[in-house]
């Protein structure tokens, strides 16, 4: 008896034993007892060549190891082993990470697949907070002052209120009116909230007029002293 599993160079496909000694080949001589030997590894394929999936959306090693099959020439189906795994502690970091799957025939030929899984951040932010605002022109609110007043944050990157930026708009806080501004903001992924926040101003003229000129007139009986020179000396600003 030989034992199959025994190991033999795999250039060679037969082995057979004569006067005690063990010898192998490439084809049948003699009638000594000789084994076909199987040199053929084990397919292994995937459904998916790699799987590209949202930051914090942890895929189950069950579910991706149902993508992966094995199969061999003389024993079937074979069921593939998790041999290598840097996704799983990794689910929730950018980057791209492998599963490596082996698999071994009864002949010990044995194959393995590098499955990999691509982390990405394709969620976009969100931006809100206060929309309508009252600038005064003694006082006036800046887009900045404005911007303290939103919040802006990302599945991934947390608070990103600094990165708030205004798209358009006509403000103009010296000049009484309503104004309208849209705001955005993008994550390190480069992803953008979906729609621009609408933001009301209304600009208020809460400076009173000033009144300069003499405060005193100095009248003869012979002449009137009317209304309408005491207001041409007076500048109204």
């Amino acid at each position: 008896y030989i034992d199959p599993k025994k190991y033999i160079p795999p250039k060679y496909t037969y082995y057979y034993k004569y006067n005690d000694k063990i010898t192998y080949t490439n084809s049948q001589i003699h009638k000594g007892v000789y084994i076909d030997r199987d040199v053929t590894p084990p397919t292994i394929t995937s459904i998916y060549p790699s799987l590209v999936v949202s930051v914090n959306e942890y895929r189950s090693l069950e579910e991706i190891s149902s993508y992966v099959f094995a199969s061999d020439t003389h024993d079937g189906r074979l069921i593939p082993e998790i041999t290598y795994d840097n996704y799983s502690s990794n689910y929730n970091k950018l980057g791209t990470y492998s599963i490596i799957f082996g698999v071994c025939d009864s002949s010990n030929n044995c194959n393995e697949l590098n499955f990999q899984i691509k982390v990405i951040d394709d969620i976009p932010p969100i931006i809100n907070g206060k929309s309508n605002f009252h600038s005064y022109i003694s006082n006036p609110l800046s887009i900045n002052d404005i911007v303290m007043e939103l919040k802006a944050t990302d599945n991934y990157d947390g608070d990103i209120r600094d990165e708030i930026y205004v798209k358009n708009h006509n403000y103009n806080p010296k000049l009484p009116g309503a104004y309208t501004l849209y705001f955005s903001v993008n994550d390190t992924s480069l992803n953008q909230a979906k729609s621009a926040f609408k933001v009301e101003v209304e600009v208020i003229d809460d400076i009173p007029p000033i009144i300069e000129g003499p405060t005193y007139f100095e009248s003869k009986l012979s002449s009137l002293l009317t209304t309408k020179t005491i207001l041409s000396n007076l500048i109204v600003t």
